[in-house]
């Protein structure tokens, strides 16, 4: 198992994108495909910053980190960069030909988020749950998933 560093979400190979996040692209064989995509939000990038907002009473960690409260613990800073939030849906495969992400929207199905504080449980997961490894991820346009 590759580190995952402050400098990237992803270990090196992984089709995925800082910024755009990875995507798995699942037909169901029914007329639907099932997306599961994966964004990173770099954690306590600003440590001091974040630390001095908290101290003087000006937020909450779960306010600055959202994710913290679905967590349910507030992960370790000098082992955890990245915080990981897994969405999933199905939509019927008509609505993905010259879609956009509203007609997305509007028309997804079975839409669930979990969040992650490690990229290798979401593997563990998505393996679990969706029989889906770590070469079934693709950047966003090696895909369907609309991109405007």
């Amino acid at each position: 198992m590759e580190e995952i560093t402050p400098y990237s979400p992803f270990p090196y190979g992984f089709r995925g994108d800082k910024e755009r996040g990875a995507y798995c692209e699942i037909d169901l064989g029914n007329g639907f495909t099932r997306f599961l995509v994966i964004y990173a939000r770099a954690y306590k990038e600003d440590k001091e910053r974040d630390e001095q907002l908290v101290s003087e009473g000006y937020t909450e960690w779960n306010r600055i980190y959202p994710e913290i409260e679905q967590l349910g613990y507030i992960p370790d800073e000098n082992t955890t960069f990245w915080l990981y939030h897994l969405d999933i849906c199905d939509i019927d495969k008509k609505y993905l030909e010259d879609s956009d992400s509203e007609i997305f929207a509007k028309n997804a199905i079975n839409c669930k988020s979990h969040y992650f504080d490690d990229f290798y449980k979401i593997m563990d997961y998505v393996k679990e749950q969706y029989g889906v490894g770590f070469s079934d991820f693709h950047k966003d346009w090696e895909t369907n998933y609309p991109q405007y």
